[in-house]
């Protein structure tokens, strides 16, 4: 997802990671594999079975912080 401004998931502070490298800013999170509970509600919402072991509270964000210009992996 490109975006015109800074995108930061709600939990956002918990066990990030950012870097600035001139004019680039770049935030990571790394967390343990969602427990079944997210994963079966996620799974009934889309209607498709999703695999049982994954990380869907990670993300990377890159950021152009003259431009404001970012691509987040969500």
């Amino acid at each position: 997802m490109a975006t015109t401004g800074a995108h930061t998931p709600s939990n956002a502070g918990v066990q990030s990671v950012t870097t600035q490298n001139g004019a680039w800013r770049i935030t990571t999170r790394k967390l343990p594999i969602l427990k079944a509970e997210p994963i079966d509600a996620l799974s009934h919402e889309i209607g498709i079975p999703i695999p049982e072991m994954i990380f869907g509270d990670n993300y990377a964000t890159v950021e152009h912080v003259p431009s404001g210009w970012s691509l987040s992996f969500h």
